[in-house]
């Protein structure tokens, strides 16, 4: 038995190396040179090639590399009744809430103003700072509940919307289209932190927007596919929303001749706010590829239908 990464252009070594750590009993095979496709039981994947888990026919589950399994969920050809896992990582969460912590520090203190100013050669003698943030976590999965969190901690009044009803210690949560006109009305900084499925593709748009209090500042880290590229950049000359920090793109590496680049209202980061650490989720696959023996539910599992 045995497990597959298929991962199309990532470094493979340090899951191997780290699989080999967790119990070097378990045979880890590479894509695409896959010997003995029957004995797969768990393939480890990142956007893997259409159709490809179908050539596994005593698949038990499919382990997602990263936090959001869309492209998993996007292949048409996907084995049915296959459960899908997902990364639950303290490390993981760490690193995203360290990075929208910072950038909600940045637009409050101006650091990008100040960069500017400094390429300019300019003394930008200003130092006031918004009287009252108030951010918006759009989405409270782990992850968001985490940023959330840690916010209430640093003093920030931090407000949560999810599709179901969600309780964050020191968080004001709203849940469901009824509540989402007010949970808008309460905030000026959004962070999207949102899965991406049908009906969250392209939510951040000009509609949105609109909705949201004047001067509001937009953090992305969740897909590029949320948010509409050209009604961004409408709202930012409109004044309706002040700026924006991107880590997530439409295509990555984002094109040299994007219309981004040339916004200094808007920070560009190269999809780096949270990365995998292969060293602590190689262990859950491992600890989920037992529980095959076992016949123990698997962790972490994501709900098809939903699609996270």
């Amino acid at each position: 038995m045995s497990i597959a990464v298929i991962a199309p252009g990532r470094d493979r070594s340090k899951w191997i190396a780290y699989f080999e750590r967790a119990d070097p009993s378990i045979n880890v095979e590479i894509w695409p040179d896959i010997q003995e496709p029957e004995k797969v039981q768990c393939a480890l994947v990142w956007k893997h090639p259409i159709g490809e888990l179908l050539k596994y026919p005593n698949l038990k589950f499919i382990a997602c590399m990263g936090a959001g399994v869309d492209h998993i969920i996007q292949d048409p050809k996907l084995p049915k009744g296959v459960p899908i896992t997902k990364v639950v990582d303290d490390q993981l969460s760490k690193d995203m809430s360290i990075y929208v912590i910072q950038g909600i520090l940045n637009n409050q203190r101006r650091f990008v103003d100040h960069l500017h100013a400094r390429e300019r050669g300019e003394w930008l003698n200003s130092h006031r700072y918004p009287e009252k943030m108030n951010i918006g976590i759009l989405g409270l999965g782990v992850l968001g509940q985490d940023v959330a969190s840690k916010l209430v901690t640093l003093g920030f009044d931090a407000f949560g919307f999810s599709q179901t009803k969600k309780e964050v210690i020191g968080v004001s949560c709203f849940w469901g289209k009824d509540q989402m006109a007010e949970f808008l009305n309460s905030i000026n900084v959004l962070v999207c932190m949102l899965p991406l499925v049908d009906q969250t593709r392209g939510f951040l748009n000009k509609d949105l927007f609109a909705r949201l209090n004047k001067g509001t500042y937009l953090i992305n880290v969740a897909r590029g596919e949320h948010l509409v590229d050209e009604d961004l950049i409408a709202a930012i000359d409109e004044g309706q929303i002040s700026g924006a920090l991107l880590d997530v793109f439409h295509e990555e590496p984002l094109p040299k001749d994007h219309p981004f680049w040339s916004r200094e209202e808007i920070m560009i980061t190269p999809h780096n706010a949270s990365v995998t650490d292969p060293k602590s989720v190689a262990r859950q696959i491992v600890d989920n590829y037992h529980r095959i023996e076992t016949a123990e539910p698997f962790k972490f599992v994501i709900d098809r239908e939903k699609g996270y």
